[in-house]
């Protein structure tokens, strides 16, 4: 690895050095709003032919080298948008050519009259993100998040709603840019709630600047919302029903957005409603062995579950524009809702050895929980010179509450009937200031950063007499986490010729205070510094390679410190360690893209090392319980490879494949369980060891668009993930499958949506763990396959403002009186 990389360094700044000198360079700029244009194609020509081509970069920037005397056509195109093209000439010794800015006008003849012929794009690619389009999945239409995740590239579902970018949990959810306040605690009640149809877009960044939080070792998914600013008014009404194939329910969904934009305000409104049902059938077998390691007894666990989701959910999103220079926007989103849940599980210990029935008993379990999410937050923006140079200021809340309330009767061996109760209530506060001057070439970027984080659950139990219900004096926990966290960056980046580069530092000190039932956890304090580096090299014919350099950070938080024994499953006890400390990861990653007319490539190497993993284990206690906590164990590395090869074949088919290798090695580790875990347990062995292993892995994803006619598309998702690694086990690979169909009618005023998931009813978990006291298989099934038809119908005006209407027929007539530009001579 330490090979590859140096070979790549090598080979960037040798070519720096042989890079022609001389350039083309200018700035893009979007008349309707005054702002850079990013993301453009600017292509040069003589006469027909293309000689070179390059896209605008988020600056609106862009430079061309390598090109000798004559005359040239420098033309600028982008969907919706009238050609801007220059002409002029470059003679003499003087190479370096500085256009200035080049002008987009929204063609509006364009706008009204194009019909779409072609499969639109999936996504693009830029060198530190990938970019998803949401419009076009079909197989997430109806969905939530959750479901539109499962078919981004590099990202991984699993039927829990654990999510994974490149087989790495440790990944934070951003919403618009922004932290969300998710966590593993409530991350897969909040996607959920999300409506599909309600985003845009899906942003994979998995080596962030120092300009944003280094939590989240694999990186972060930024969920991109729907604000379209078309001068008018538009929006849409949804409805959906869905069924999964082994369920005997069948689900509903409403919804519907509007959009605005008049004069100096927009916005965007969403509200939905969702009744729907998910369901499991998991079977355990588990193997304990004796002191002198022989089959001693065998345990068989089969349950069956059932989720019914009812909720409602709405956002508004207000943006006002005092003047050219400053807007202010404020936004907020909000979900609730009521989660029935019954399971029946059967539970069967058998002596080995005897062959008799040591314990037999049956499991109800019945009730339900209510989830409240709501985020709010206010934005100032000033954009302050002609360079795009900005300060932006946001204040940020958001809140997570969820009451649970759970009724646990067990019938047979150890008849029990108890009532759990857990009411959570998670509030983040959050200050962001972000300064970012730009000079020529050069860009400086400072800001700070101060978040406040106040988690609170309370937990009892409450055991059945006969005649009433009383608290378990023994089960009762007030749990409270309290975070401040104070942090700044400064980075500086710059380019020369094709050569860029950005280097930052991030510093954070962080105060924890943690109780438990009013006793308080001795408080952590600690700072540490997270620098970042960049180095970027733009190859001749749309080549480009990018080497960078992060130091990250997790954060144990929610449930992974909590110390309260989770009894919902009298065989499986789960608690947390209020001990844990952070784990840092250093990261390195080499990015290449390839572009051509109608195929992109996009290759990535990355290498992971993780100090003080956060692992969580099983022990067995001397009541034949299966514990699962969390240490901090040992160290881990992590390399791999990922390529993305995204084709346009034809008008009417394209596919985005990926491919990701993993390779992984844990260290052993050995330690005694330490004696704050272990007040109300009796392990069998309070000595643990993890066996240190390695071991290759990949995963594959392919997404095919067809288009049938121009009003009837299809899309297929195949993807295959291989066996892996987990804590003490390994877990086995599957392979599954969706497909959608979508028919637009009316001008598309009208749509259908059809969507089949998991079509083989294959995404399944299936694990196995070992210890030295047992041996456990694992399988859980979800319901399905999952199949639901949607119709959505769209309103609204959507016209362009008389100003700018103006603004391109003044372009129009210009470009009619001389054919093209002026002729410039350099």
């Amino acid at each position: 690895m330490k090979k590859i990389i140096s070979s790549f360094v090598i080979m960037m700044f040798a070519l720096a050095q042989v890079a022609a000198q001389d350039e083309i360079s200018g700035v893009v700029i979007d008349k309707v709003n005054e702002q850079p244009f990013g993301y453009v194609s600017v292509a040069l020509l003589q006469g027909d032919k293309v000689v070179k081509g390059v896209m605008s970069d988020e600056a609106g920037e862009f430079l061309i080298e390598g090109v000798s005397t004559g005359t040239y056509t420098l033309k600028v195109s982008f969907m919706g948008y009238s050609d801007a093209t220059k002409t002029f000439n470059i003679s003499g010794k003087n190479k370096k050519v500085k256009l200035g800015n080049i002008e987009m006008y929204e063609d509006t003849k364009m706008l009204k009259e194009v019909e779409v012929v072609a499969q639109g794009s999936q996504g693009r690619f830029e060198i530190d993100k990938k970019v998803f389009s949401v419009d076009q999945s079909i197989a997430a239409a109806g969905g939530d998040a959750t479901e539109v995740l499962q078919g981004i590239p590099s990202v991984e579902v699993d039927n829990d709603g654990g999510i994974s970018l490149r087989n790495n949990s440790n990944v934070e959810i951003w919403i618009n840019g922004k932290p969300s306040g998710l966590s593993d605690d409530n991350r897969a009640q909040v996607l959920e709630q999300m409506p599909a149809e309600n985003i845009e877009s899906v942003e994979i960044i998995t080596n962030p600047s120092a300009k944003y939080s280094p939590e989240g070792s694999a990186g972060v998914i930024n969920i991109v919302l729907k604000k379209d600013i078309k001068p008018g008014y538009y929006g849409s009404v949804n409805a959906g029903l869905s069924h999964a194939v082994r369920s005997d329910k069948v689900g509903e969904r409403l919804g519907g957005s509007v959009t605005f934009n008049a004069g100096k305000w927009d916005g965007t409104a969403n509200v939905g409603f969702r009744n729907d049902y998910k369901g499991s059938e998991t079977e355990v077998n588990r193997y304990y062995n004796a002191n002198d390691g022989s089959l001693s007894s065998i345990m068989y666990q089969d349950t069956w579950q059932r989720t019914r989701r009812t909720g409602v959910n709405g956002s508004l999103n207000l943006n006002y524009r005092i003047n050219d220079a400053h807007s202010i926007g404020v936004a907020g989103r909000v979900g609730w809702r009521d989660q029935g849940y019954d399971s029946k599980m059967d539970y069967k210990k058998v002596d080995a050895v005897a062959d008799t029935v040591e314990r037999e008993y049956k499991r109800v379990i019945d009730g339900g929980r209510n989830p409240l999410n709501v985020n709010a937050n206010i934005d100032h923006s000033w954009n302050f010179d002609k360079y795009g140079s900005s300060l932006q200021t946001s204040f940020l809340y958001s809140h997570f509450g969820d009451e649970k309330n759970y009724n646990y009767l067990q019938k047979g061996y150890n008849p029990l009937d108890q009532n759990q109760i857990t009411d959570n209530d998670n509030t983040t506060y959050e200050f962001k200031s972000d300064l970012s001057k730009k000079i020529k070439t050069h860009i400086i970027e400072a800001g700070v950063n101060v978040k406040y984080q106040d988690r609170k659950s309370n937990s009892s139990v409450e055991d059945y007499d006969g005649t009433a219900y009383a608290k378990n004096p023994l089960l009762i926990d007030n749990y409270r986490y309290k975070e401040q966290l104070y942090a700044a960056y400064i980075s500086y980046g710059s380019r020369i010729k094709n050569f860029s580069y950005q280097l930052g530092v991030r510093g954070e000190y962080v105060i924890v205070d943690n109780s438990s039932n009013g006793v308080a956890n001795p408080q952590k304090s600690y700072f540490q510094p997270f620098p970042t580096a960049f180095l970027s090299y733009s190859l001749p014919r749309n080549n480009e390679i990018q080497l960078n350099y992060t130091r990250r950070i997790n954060r144990p938080r929610g449930g992974k410190l909590n110390s309260y024994h989770d009894v919902s499953d009298s065989t499986n006890v789960s608690f947390g360690n209020p001990d844990l400390d952070p784990e840092y990861v250093t990261a390195l990653e080499l990015n290449y893209i390839k572009s051509w007319e109608k195929h992109t490539f996009s290759a990535s190497i990355y290498y992971h090392f993780t100090e003080d993993v956060i692992r969580s284990f099983q022990f067995m206690d001397v009541d034949s319980v299966l514990n699962t906590t969390y240490m901090n164990t040992t160290k881990e590395s992590q390399a791999g490879a990922e390529f993305v090869l995204k084709n346009s074949f034809t008008k009417w088919f394209n596919l985005t494949t990926t491919l990701n290798l993993f390779y992984e090695k844990i260290d052993a580790s050995d330690f005694s369980l330490p004696a704050s875990l272990l007040t109300d347990v009796t392990p069998i062995d309070s000595r643990i060891h993890i066996a240190g292993d390695e071991d290759f892995s990949w995963s594959a994803k392919a997404l095919g668009n067809f288009m049938f006619t121009k009003t009837f598309t299809g899309q297929l998702t195949a993807a295959y993930r291989s066996s892996r690694l987990v804590t003490q086990g390994e877990q086995k690979g599957f392979f599954t499958l969706d497909i959608g169909l979508r028919k637009t009618f009316w001008d598309k005023k009208l749509t259908l949506a059809f969507t089949a998931r998991d079509i083989l009813n294959s995404r399944k978990t299936e694990k196995t763990t070992t210890s030295n006291h047992f041996k456990q298989y694992y399988n859980s099934v979800p319901f399905g396959p999952n199949f639901r038809l949607t119709a959505t119908y769209n309103f609204g005006n959507g016209k362009k403002s008389k100003k700018n209407r103006d603004q391109g027929q003044d372009r129009d007539d210009r470009e009619d009186e001389t054919g093209i530009d002026p002729v410039d001579e350099f």
